[in-house]
C-alpha cells in the first residue's frame, strides 16, 4: 500500500508542476498576438495494447509432454487464451500555437487469463494485470486547418504496473516513451481522431472523441 501512495503522490506533484509551468509559459508565449481559435481541448481514446503485451493474444502453456514426460509436467495445470482490455485513454491540450501543442494524459490496460485443471478441465486459478500510465506529449501539428488536421506527437512519463498470479503479487514502476508517427483530426469544436504509434502506452491504432474550447 506505501507504494501506491508514493506513486500516487508522485503523480500529483507531478501533474501539477507539470501544468503550473505549460499554463505559465503559454501565456508569455501567446502574449501580444491574436489567440488561437481554440486555447485547450480534452480527448478520450481507445487503442492498442501496450508492444510488451504482444504475445498475450495467443495460447501459452507451462510445458510441453512433447519436450517434458513428466508427470508434474503433463498433469499440472495450464494456462488458456489471454484476453486484453487494450488502452483506455483520456488527455488535456493546451495550443501554444497553431502548430505545436503540449498534452497530458493518462492511460489504463488490463489483461487476464485463468488456469485450468489438465484433468478435470476446470478453472484452477487466475492471474491479472493492469497497468496505469501518466504521459506528457509534444505534439506537432504539421497541417491544421479549420476542420482537419495531421500531426506527430513524442512523449515521455512513467506509469506503474500492478500483477496478481493466483496470489503472488507484483508491482513495479516503469519509465513510459511513446511516439506517435502518425495522427489526423476530423471536425472544429467536436472532432474525432485516430493516430499510429507505439511505445509503452500503447502499440497500433489510437482512436477517439475530443472537444476543443
Amino acid at each position: 500500500m506505501t507504494r501506491y501512495k508514493v506513486f500516487a503522490a508522485a503523480a500529483a506533484v507531478f501533474f501539477i508542476s507539470f501544468f503550473s509551468l505549460s499554463v505559465s509559459a503559454r501565456e508569455r508565449i501567446c502574449k501580444g498576438r491574436d489567440p488561437y481559435p481554440f486555447d485547450f481541448e480534452v480527448r478520450v481514446g481507445w487503442g492498442g495494447v501496450p508492444f510488451f503485451y504482444d504475445s498475450f493474444f495467443s495460447y501459452d502453456y507451462d510445458v510441453s509432454p512433447d519436450f517434458n514426460t513428466s508427470l508434474g509436467s503433463i498433469y499440472g495445470p495450464y494456462r488458456g487464451p489471454q484476453y486484453v482490455t487494450g488502452v483506455f485513454s483520456a488527455e488535456f491540450d493546451m495550443n501554444f500555437r497553431k502548430w505545436f501543442t503540449v498534452t497530458v494524459g493518462v492511460g489504463f490496460s488490463g489483461r487476464y487469463r485463468n488456469y485450468y485443471d489438465s484433468l478435470t478441465e476446470e478453472k484452477a486459478g487466475r492471474e491479472n494485470e493492469i497497468s496505469v500510465t501518466f504521459l506528457p506529449e509534444l505534439r506537432f501539428n504539421w497541417l491544421n486547418r479549420e476542420y482537419f488536421r495531421m500531426y506527430s506527437a513524442v512523449g515521455l512519463g512513467f506509469g506503474m504496473h500492478h500483477s496478481n498470479d493466483c496470489g503472488y503479487v507484483d508491482r513495479e514502476m516503469f519509465p513510459l516513451l511513446q511516439l506517435t508517427y502518425f495522427g489526423i483530426s476530423v471536425g472544429k469544436k467536436v472532432y474525432g481522431f485516430a493516430e499510429c504509434g507505439v511505445g509503452m502506452q500503447y502499440t497500433g491504432i489510437m482512436a477517439g472523441l475530443g472537444y476543443r474550447f
